[in-house]
């Protein structure tokens, strides 16, 4: 079933994260067939938590993820603002096998490879060339010289004129504004996703350390 993000606005930070499922389209089972490769890493980042349970705090996750290859990674989760029982859960692929261990419900779930997909850690850690992005609709807008690069794309949204979006009205145009925008590092690998819809704007995705695996 597929919900309207105008539908859920009035949630608060849930709001960002839904919108930005229709900004940029990738999930935790991702197809991933462009060539770009990732060397090896390990990194700690932060990401909303799936539930946003207070309206006036944005509740995270941090996950720390040994990034073997896009066939080969593990992760697992350090803290979760929204339920703090659930840190400990990890996440395993082998490039054939997705194995979820989920320490809130202390289940186990393995989820099989379909087609050509491939799952991620996340849905903003997908190894894309910067060409990738423009072809979704990003602009190239600060290059470094290092090879670091911030990436944008900017979208409008309909909804109808007095409905509440938010903490106020649908705009008499009936137009709300969405902006994405992504740091890559000079390795391609994301630093920081900064999402924005309408006024509001959140940091959904940051890095908080990485370094190279041997």
């Amino acid at each position: 079933m597929r919900v309207s993000p105008l539908a859920i606005l009035g949630t608060g930070a849930v709001a960002v994260v839904a919108v930005a499922l229709l900004l940029f389209a990738q999930s935790r089972q991702t197809a991933t067939s462009s060539p770009q490769a990732w060397s090896a890493f390990s990194a700690r980042y932060r990401v909303m938590a799936p539930e946003q349970l207070d309206r006036d705090k944005d509740l995270f996750q941090v996950w720390l993820l040994e990034y073997r290859s896009k066939r080969d990674w593990s992760q697992t989760l350090l803290s979760d603002d929204a339920y703090p029982s659930r840190a400990g859960s990890t996440e395993q692929f082998d490039g054939d096998v997705l194995v979820k261990y989920n320490a809130l419900a202390n289940t186990t779930t393995r989820l099989p490879n379909e087609g050509n997909a491939l799952a991620v850690p996340h849905r903003w850690l997908v190894p894309l060339r910067i060409d990738d992005y423009v072809e979704r609709g990003f602009a190239v807008d600060v290059p470094q010289a290092d090879g670091a690069v911030r990436l944008s794309r900017d979208e409008t949204f309909t909804c109808t004129a007095g409905e509440r979006v938010g903490e106020s009205a649908c705009p008499p145009d009936g137009v709300i504004s969405g902006r994405t925008e992504v740091d890559l590092g000079p390795d391609g690998v994301p630093r920081r996703v900064v999402e924005r819809v309408g006024e509001r704007s959140i940091a959904a995705f940051t890095v908080l350390e990485l370094s190279p695996l041997p």
